[in-house]
């Protein structure tokens, strides 16, 4: 089961807090970076802008920089408004971050949560991330999990029809025999206007996609009643009706086939990305498991759940703040952008 960043937090960053020493097998320091140019140094300590208490340098707007998503680093590479806009933003938090820290408030509980959190995201990402990375998983893992789960790999036939459900079996052979002089639009008004599905007579009794099990596509819903399905999929051609009425519990449908999609079938040349990342969050989910018991049993936290029946939750109020700390901030905009289906019961 994979680990939210909250509960990554309640694990680890306790643990954290307690260690004294380095955590046992711990990896290699990352490598660091090439030496820099003495041009390339001074370029970057260059001061973008400076006042009597706070100096952001080139090099401190490529770090931010460096650590935005790949998106945003592209669109502050091609669009030199962005980029500027994002400096002078940078500029604007360093000033009122020195300010913050001016009246005490990197003591506050939120900026320590915060950190926490950061920290706990760079330990996963240093110590388990960089160790495990999608690369690790080896091709033969690939095509054996391919092998062994066939059904993931193939989207059954499907047909898709609409229906009218009435209670009388000679009111529906009636609307049998005239169901092939309707077309599809008309159908559906008839469901609307005389069906006793109340699930599907406002959608015209369009009983979606479903393959010959009554499964809905995407799994989404109750499965179609059988005796649907069997008609359904003896329908020759699309728009045609069922043979005969369909008896459905102690009712009848009369149903008109809209749709059909054939057996498709993904081969492991189109496959092989999806279920490289699938083996991947297994294998790094694994690694942090492990690293979280080795913190565990090295700092041996004593914990007393029964206490946290005497935790308070306020409920939110209307004048709680929509940001989330932690939220990963946007790029400023440059100026000028702006169980079955039983019909009826």
């Amino acid at each position: 089961m994979r680990l939210s960043q909250l509960a990554l937090a309640a694990l680890l960053v306790p643990a954290l807090a307690l260690a004294e020493d380095p955590v046992p097998d711990a990896p290699a320091p990352r490598v660091l970076e090439a030496p820099r140019s003495a041009e390339d140094v001074a370029r970057r300590a260059r001061p973008y802008a400076t006042s009597g208490e706070v100096t952001v340098t080139v090099g401190d707007l490529e770090d931010a920089i460096a650590a935005l998503s790949p998106y945003q680093r592209r669109k502050l590479r091609d669009e030199p408004a962005a980029l500027t806009a994002f400096a002078q933003e940078r500029v604007r938090v360093v000033v009122l971050a020195r300010e913050a820290r001016r009246r005490g408030l990197q003591s506050a509980p939120r900026v320590r949560e915060v950190v926490d959190g950061n920290l706990v995201q760079l330990l996963v990402h240093d110590h388990i991330d960089e160790r495990v990375p999608p690369t690790s998983v080896p091709d033969a893992d690939i095509d054996a999990y391919f092998e062994a789960h066939p059904d993931e790999f193939v989207r059954r036939a499907m047909v898709r029809a609409s229906h009218v459900l009435l209670a009388d079996e000679a009111e529906a052979r009636a609307l049998l025999a005239t169901c092939r002089d309707v077309d599809l639009a008309a159908f559906r008004q008839l469901a609307r206007d005389r069906s006793l599905d109340d699930e599907t007579k406002q959608a015209g009794g369009d009983l979606r996609y479903f393959d010959a099990t009554g499964a809905a596509i995407g799994g989404a819903g109750r499965p179609v009643d059988a005796a649907l399905v069997a008609a359904a999929f003896q329908v020759a051609e699309v728009g045609e009706c069922g043979r005969d009425v369909v008896r459905v519990g102690d009712r009848f449908s009369v149903l008109k086939l809209t749709g059909r999609r054939a057996e498709e079938r993904t081969e492991l040349s189109a496959a092989r990305d999806a279920i490289r990342r699938r083996l991947w969050r297994t294998r790094r989910d694994g690694a942090l498991e492990q690293m979280v018991e080795q913190v565990r049993a090295r700092v041996r936290v004593e914990r007393h759940d029964e206490l946290v029946r005497l935790v308070q939750v306020t409920p939110p109020g209307p004048d709680d703040l929509v940001h989330r700390h932690g939220d990963a901030p946007e790029l400023p905009e440059a100026p000028g952008h702006a169980g079955a289906h039983q019909p009826g019961r």
